[in-house]
């Protein structure tokens, strides 16, 4: 099974574009996820701050510090920090599901704020992984197919972190894949969770400073149903 987290944060990390990890680095700033433990326990219930505290200070010694490695962003918590940008993103929207407490340890499962308690949690965390670094890779193509020689830069860099071949053989499949939007929106399932966490990373993949980009990241928030307010927090939180 491939390290679907791992390869995220590989990405972020420099293997798309300059830009990626600069600003998860703005939205975990203080101007960003800075107050995410309040954001966190208002929304998804008092027990969750403690969480969010955590899963940030990890966010922050894997990316702010340095860590590399697809095993080492995996532990910094890539994935926690996509989670608290779709938390803060749909503040009013979470404190609602906060209501109800199985919603609410589920949306602390979805946002990567716990650890999978079996084997379908489990199972559920790795597929909504796969579906983000999917929804990555279609982003990147925004500007017209990936070429070969822009291929071999990604996956040489991934392979330098440290990816195995079959992570690098599932990269090198997506990356020739024509664009399909649709089959990450319909994927999506109709959960804003998930979708504002996509469309968080899809803002990471990409410059957004060509027409062909803005159309596209304007489509997918349309399609994935996320309201102009909320996609303008994710914006502003990356300083897009």
């Amino acid at each position: 099974m491939i390290n679907a987290g791992g390869l995220i944060g590989a990405l972020i990390q420099g293997g798309l574009n300059s830009v990626a990890e600069g600003r998860l680095q703005n939205a975990l700033g203080s101007g960003g996820l800075g107050q995410v433990g309040d954001i966190l326990g208002n929304a998804l219930g008092n027990k969750s701050e403690g969480m969010g505290t955590a899963a940030l200070g990890g966010v922050l010694g894997g990316l702010v510090g340095g860590g590399g490695g697809l095993g080492g962003m995996a532990k910094g918590g890539v994935m926690a920090a996509l989670g608290m940008l779709a938390v803060n993103a749909l503040k009013d929207y979470m404190a609602q599901q906060a209501a109800d407490p199985a919603q609410a340890s589920d949306a602390q499962l979805t946002a990567g704020l716990r650890e999978p308690m079996n084997e379908q949690e489990q199972e559920k965390v790795q597929n909504i992984a796969l579906l983000i670094l999917k929804a990555m890779i279609n982003a990147a193509k925004a500007d017209g197919q990936v070429d070969q020689e822009e291929m071999e830069r990604i996956t040489g860099r991934m392979q330098e972190g440290g990816a195995q071949e079959d992570e690098l053989a599932f990269l090198r499949q997506e990356l020739a894949s024509p664009m399909d939007m649709d089959s990450i929106v319909g994927a999506a399932g109709g959960n804003l969770q998930v979708a504002a966490q996509i469309y968080a990373a899809s803002l990471l993949a990409i410059k957004a400073d060509t027409p062909a980009e803005q159309a596209y990241i304007q489509e997918l928030g349309e399609k994935l149903g996320l309201v102009e307010g909320a996609r303008g927090e994710i914006h502003k939180m990356l300083g897009v």
